[in-house]
């Protein structure tokens, strides 16, 4: 299972940013949402929370880049994927770092690279034990050779093999040492050097990444009978109108001219790749390009059998292709597989899961994936802007991250993580009854928890403490603007609801102003948008909100009305 992430210099992330799947013990509810792991608690869900262009994508990019760089070497796109808020950070080190379990074990495998140059210059792979301390298992820098830690004990003939492979790899500054130990090594069951093996399958085979635009997909969930039961099972509680799902076989010629030639080319190399993989080849993989959706079966060294999907419509007399669905339709078959898959310890890295989707439909689909995995070994990571989400009857406080852009543009992985060491304040705004106040209220109280001073006042509270303090001179109503301005956090809701006029203006710019000043972080929630905020207050209150606040638009449904439709 996944356990921490850290990444640094990599997209939008300048400085290294961290993301923990451990729990917090301070927070008892849905405690089925936990797993844990000799004594570590680890949680099995964690939304990734940001505004468009916030630099959340980034985080799922991250999965694939390490991914991709392990099984296949570092891309020759990683050339461009330097944080470039910055001239130096072209030659400047980045660095990515996973923290997994294997079994009941846990690992830490990273590696550092100038990715303008394709050039590692660093790579580690620890065991992590439950007291705190470490045992580096093996590490490398630059193009020096690979040091194996002196107390793995190996037999004469591991031994050799380590040295010819390590001797071998000493001067290579563009491949990973992870990825040469499994390039046709075999291992005994018994071998000292399994930790090599291990590691790399789990990056391998267990991190499964989603996101909406991937042209070809390859999933898992097999078109036999039980699965196509629970596939009309569970299409029918989406209320797409859907009543059967029906599967075609077809040829590989159909298949052909069904899609574009890259594509039809770039599956078929998959496939024989797999095959080449196996003495006696057996799989099933299903396959979705934009308006496509094929399962494609291998058994032996017999041509693949191809089958393709009918959907059939209450009330309809025809049969309708999948490329006649609607796009939150085909994208309900996208994440299909996250629902039927029953392979132990899988990560699932989704994009903009809401991407399509009706935020009940959403809902409903976080729903069913917790019901059918409740007691396995499997996580969801996944991104969104949609604010219903992040109901708190669905979600744990920690399992909720927020992206946000800084003032030199780069991204950083939460508010309150960063809360000591980084000065910040953020603006959200959107619709009545999108989660506003209650994305305040939770960091108001995670920041609470670390002992931080947190004031809490609607925008109509604010406005009359601070004119008893200074028109009817209130001792109570004194000491309260004083922890205005002093407070840690000072948190504004429904700014834009008071009654405005020239003192309400004046008082907002010098709260806003004097804590901007003492680098006190600030958090307001509004229905106003930028310009609404100018006509009801000031260009000056505007200039200080764009200038040094992150703005946050959230998005979705009345979540009140949605509840009240349950």
């Amino acid at each position: 299972m996944l356990v921490k992430v850290s990444v640094e210099n990599f997209k939008s992330f300048d400085k290294a940013a961290e993301l923990t799947m451990i729990s917090s013990n301070k927070i008892r509810t849905n405690a089925n949402h936990r797993l844990k792991i000799k004594s570590t608690q680890l949680l099995k869900y964690a939304v990734v929370y940001g505004a468009n262009a916030s630099g959340k994508t980034n985080l799922a990019l991250f999965f694939k880049f390490f991914k991709d760089s392990v099984c296949n070497g570092i891309p020759i796109e990683a050339t461009q994927m330097f944080c470039k808020n910055r001239q130096e950070n072209k030659e400047r080190e980045s660095s990515f770092e996973i923290q997994i379990t294997v079994g009941d074990k846990f690992y830490a495998y990273g590696f550092s690279a100038v990715l303008s140059r394709r050039k590692v210059t660093g790579e580690w792979l620890y065991e992590l034990y439950q007291n705190g301390s470490a045992k580096c298992l093996f590490e490398r820098e630059g193009s020096k050779r690979p040091v194996l830690n002196d107390g793995i004990t190996l037999t004469n003939t591991e031994k050799n093999k380590f040295e010819t492979y390590a001797d071998d790899f000493e001067g290579n500054e563009t491949s990973l040492f992870l990825t040469e130990m499994n390039r046709g090594k075999k291992y005994s069951t018994r071998s000292k050097l399994l930790f090599f093996r291990d590691v790399y399958d789990w990056i391998q085979n267990h991190i499964s990444i989603i996101t909406p635009d991937t042209p070809l997909i390859d999933l898992e969930y097999y078109y036999d009978d039980n699965s196509l039961k629970l596939i009309n099972k569970l299409i029918k509680t989406f209320d797409t109108g859907i009543s059967q799902v029906k599967i075609e076989e077809i040829t590989l010629d159909e298949l052909s001219n069904a899609l574009p030639k890259s594509v039809f080319d770039k599956m078929m190399q998959h496939v024989k790749n797999r095959m080449e993989e196996q003495e006696e080849p057996s799989f099933r993989m299903t396959m979705r390009s934009k308006e496509t959706f094929f399962n494609i079966e291998v058994e032996g060294h017999s041509e693949p059998k191809v089958t393709t999907i009918r959907l059939h419509h209450n009330k309809s007399f025809y049969e309708f292709g999948f490329d006649e669905e609607s796009d939150g339709t085909r994208r309900l078959f996208d994440l299909m597989d996250m629902l039927l898959n029953k392979r132990e310890d899988v990560l699932y890295v989704v994009d903009e899961l809401e991407r399509s989707l009706h935020p009940k439909l959403t809902e409903r689909f976080l729903q069913l994936f917790m019901q059918l995995h409740d007691e396995q070994r499997m996580q969801l990571l996944f991104t969104t802007h949609e604010s219903s989400i992040m109901d708190q009857a669905i979600f744990r406080r920690d399992e909720i991250w927020f992206v946000e852009r800084n003032a030199e543009n780069a991204s950083s992985i939460d508010f309150i993580d960063h809360f000591d060491d980084t000065f910040s304040n953020l603006y959200f705004y959107g619709d009545t009854g999108i989660g506003k106040t209650f994305l305040s209220n939770c960091v108001a109280k995670e920041l609470m928890d670390h002992g931080h001073s947190v004031i809490y006042f609607t925008a109509f509270q604010l406005f009359d403490i601070l004119s008893k303090g200074v028109f009817a001179k209130d001792e109570e109503a004194i000491a309260a603007n004083e922890n205005i301005f002093t407070c840690d956090l000072l948190i504004i809701d429904d700014l834009g609801t008071e009654l405005t006029n020239s003192f309400t203006t004046s008082q907002l710019f010098l709260c806003l102003n004097e804590r901007i000043l003492h680098r006190k972080s600030t958090i307001i929630s509004t229905n106003l948008g930028l310009s609404q905020l100018t006509d009801l207050y000031s260009e000056r209150i505007l200039s200080r909100i764009m200038d040094n606040y992150v703005l946050i638009k959230l998005f979705g449904e009345d979540i009140r009305m949605q509840k009240r439709r349950r």
